[in-house]
């Protein structure tokens, strides 16, 4: 039955949603010949006593026998993986019904993303697997008004809004998170972007539901979790520059009320500079039990393990004498090793329409790099994180109030040394001994004003402590203590102008938490803060064949934490200084739509205006001996960094069936991005001018077997384009890949 439930979705265009328990064991009806797709479906399920539902857009949910048709199944406090047949269908269509509704947990409760009061973007797990996104830096071609920098350590910008400073002694300006649990290193998954079920990308402060360093807003990766059937697949890619990629997935149940998910990806690829630089070379794993002793009683206990290796990374010298690739320093001694696990249970129990939500998680990190550039640059880090969340929330799309209570904790402890040798200069060079520690209570709850008015309203209290303690320069011990406090809050009004159109406004706060750079004290800067102002509108048109969303936004940000190298106590110690700096203004457009053009294809566009600006910015002079002093320099009006006027995204995705069930499908997509600064200083150099990115595959699916060949062409145009900027010894800048090719198999069994 299953295997007739996907030819006929993949010939009909129509999408079906149902868990593979009610068909087990099943055949199908014989259906020959030409038949409505209704019509085809009701014979497909002859004597089968399997009850059919239809969404509002169309799509076919199947439950088994037992199951009411006028139950309520909209109680959106469930669990996510409670829903995972609905999730997974994120960002996939419906054919002849239109586009499918995608299911998002944004709110920490499971909604329509048509129906969420919030930017949210969604890719679903076959668009990462059709644009080849398999990390964390890819995610910048695909999702608007977002930028990925690679290097040593990633960076994540949402609206111009990230981190300028060292990322290991601050914090990032995005929250990460994989199946609720805070990363508190970004390039913690890098090389883990396999088996994912959806990523969902919120634009905006989330301080309230998601509390310290969410002040751009928040990047949620949902794994696939375990169902209670047996499945595999196994996937192999190769490409130019060497590439070998090798990936599996196997799902079985252990019983009834016991499942198990296993994954693991493994990845090579040479380096694309021209000594050999920026190289991939990652292992990884993860494995999920599901356990389900009762019907309102899930336990999910997971575990992951990376180990991602290659260079440091290369650096390109302005201006380059050998074109947009090279670099002519020496890699002997670089290197990048980084190694991370993590241990993490989820505990899901219903009551009625109330569920208890805990999370809980152990995750250990450690990096040894070594960036060779005309300098070097050595860092160590290691850091240990636990953490805990535990929710109680209830109502329904259909009750008067949604609400939802929740307190979370925090502590991280860890190592950090950093040396950079340039020349005569010498960075600070220490090993302290860092921790953290994040206690926050939150609210969040909508209340129905009337059947198409709702309110919501949420607040956070959070409290911070972070140490630091180590040994200057010279082997005297100093000690860094500070204590934060931080109330944020949200409200938001939204109005249902019609069945298929929501209005929204809304004004929230979010803020990241403040810290020490290396060196002796005075070393303390303090937490930047956020409030952002937001109008917008989500609409479906055309019977669900046209969705169409915009939302216009401001935000006044304050105490900025810049980052910059400069003397650091005591003198003449070289290191990372940050300091807070006066406030910005950002305020901008985002239009993101889709449009089911036909039966079998599909038209995703979105546009992004971004006006960003240092209003008061003034980096604090320094009194060291002559000629190391200087006065103080004023940047208030210059354009923030990583903050492009325009950008855009356009994809056209076309699919061809054959008589036997098979089908070829041909994707293209064009990014492009007007010109940005990558240093706030604005030293001509480093200027990314306006560039544009074109990619495209082809994918030729075997129905009958479960195996799929792609081959893809990425960055057709061969682009230049600059990730990040240093002057260390001159001005360098990282590029990223010039254009690859490959060919990847899949199979699924």
């Amino acid at each position: 039955m299953s295997k007739a439930l996907r030819a006929y979705s993949q010939q009909s265009g129509q999408k079906i949603l149902y868990t593979e328990s009610i068909v087990a064991n099943l055949r199908g009806g014989a259906v020959n010949g030409s038949f409505h797709p209704d019509d085809a479906l009701a014979q497909l399920l002859k004597g089968s006593r399997i009850k059919v539902e239809r969404t509002k857009h169309g799509v076919v949910i199947l439950r088994s026998p037992s199951a009411s048709l006028g139950a309520d199944h909209s109680n959106s406090q469930a669990p996510a993986q409670a829903t995972h047949y609905t999730a997974s269908a994120a960002a996939a269509t419906s054919g002849s019904n239109g586009l499918g509704e995608i299911v998002v947990t944004a709110q920490k409760r499971n909604e329509n993303l048509q129906d969420t009061p919030l930017s949210v973007s969604v890719i679903g797990g076959d668009d990462l697997t059709r644009n080849g996104i398999y990390d964390i830096r890819e995610l910048g071609s695909v999702v608007p008004n977002i930028q990925i920098t690679p290097g040593t350590n990633t960076l994540v910008t949402i609206r111009g809004i990230g981190i300028n400073a060292s990322p290991v002694q601050t914090d990032q300006a995005v929250s990460v998170n994989v199946d609720g649990v805070y990363m508190a290193r970004a390039n913690s998954i890098n090389g883990a972007f396999f088996d994912i079920e959806r990523i969902e990308v919120l634009r905006g402060p989330q301080g309230t539901l998601y509390g310290r360093n969410s002040t751009a807003g928040a990047l949620n990766i949902f794994t696939a979790k375990p169902k209670f059937e047996y499945a595999g697949s196994a996937e192999v890619e190769f490409g130019n520059l060497d590439k070998l990629r090798f990936s599996g997935m196997l799902n079985a149940p252990v019983s009834d009320q016991i499942a198990v998910r296993a994954s693991f990806q493994s990845d090579r690829r040479d380096g694309y500079m021209s000594n050999g630089a920026n190289a991939v070379d990652s292992t990884a794993a993860r494995m999920h039990v599901l356990l389900e002793p009762t019907e309102n009683l899930s336990v999910l206990l997971s575990g992951d393990y990376l180990d991602l290796g290659g260079d440091g990374g290369g650096l390109m010298p302005l201006p380059s004498a050998g074109g947009d690739w090279y670099t002519p320093f020496d890699q002997t001694g670089a290197k990048r090793d980084t190694k991370q696990s993590g241990l993490q249970t989820e505990v899901n129990w219903t009551l009625g329409d109330v569920t208890v939500t805990y999370i809980g998680a152990r995750r250990k990190i450690r990096n040894d790099i070594v960036l060779k550039a005309g300098f070097t640059l050595a860092e160590q880090s290691a850091d240990r994180v636990w953490t805990h969340e535990l929710r109680v929330g209830g109502g329904s799309d259909a009750s008067t109030l949604q609400w939802l209570l929740g307190l979370y904790a925090l502590d991280q402890d860890g190592q950090f040394a950093q040396q950079i040798q340039s020349g005569p200069f010498q960075s600070f060079a220490s090993n302290p001994d860092q921790a953290a520690n994040s206690k926050a209570v939150f609210g969040q709850a909508t209340l129905k004003l009337i059947d198409s008015l709702r309110l919501t309203g949420g607040l956070r209290f959070s409290k911070d402590k972070k140490s630091q303690t180590g040994f200057d320069t010279y082997g005297d011990p100093f000690l860094n203590e500070g204590s934060w406090n931080s109330t944020n809050w949200r409200i938001a009004l939204e109005a249902h102008a019609s069945e298929n159109s929501l209005l929204y406004a809304s004004a929230s706060t979010g803020f990241r938490a403040g810290g020490f750079f290396g060196g002796a004290p005075p070393n303390t800067f303090r937490p930047e803060e956020l409030t952002a102002y937001a109008i917008g509108s989500k609409n479906t048109f055309a019977g669900g064949k046209v969705r169409l969303n915009a939302e216009a936004f401001y935000y006044d940000y304050k105490d900025l934490q810049i980052g910059y190298l400069d003397y650091v106590n005591p003198f003449p110690a070289f290191g990372n200084r940050i300091n807070n700096v006066g406030r910005a203004e950002v305020y901008g457009v985002e239009i993101d739509g889709n449009w089911q053009v036909l039966n079998d294809a599909r038209l995703d566009a979105s546009v992004s205006y971004l006006h960003a600006r240092y209003k008061d910015f003034v980096v604090p002079g320094s009194d060291y001996p002559p000629p190391n002093g200087r006065p103080p320099v004023d940047y208030s009006g210059q354009v923030m960094t990583r903050s492009p006027a325009w950008s855009g995204r356009i994809a056209y995705n076309h699919s061809f069936y054959f008589p036997d069930g098979n089908k070829l499908t041909a994707t293209v997509a064009a990014y492009g991005s007007t010109g940005q600064w990558l240093d706030f200083i604005h030293i001509p150099e480093s200027r990314q001018r306006a560039y544009a990115k074109a990619d495209m595959s082809l994918t030729y699916d075997f129905v009958d077997n479960g195996l799929s060949v792609t081959g893809y062409l990425r960055n057709i145009t061969n682009q230049a384009v600059w990730n990040s900027y240093t002057n260390s010894g001159g001005s360098q800048v990282q590029v990223g890949p010039p254009r690859t090719y490959g060919v990847m198999m899949n199979a699924r069994f």
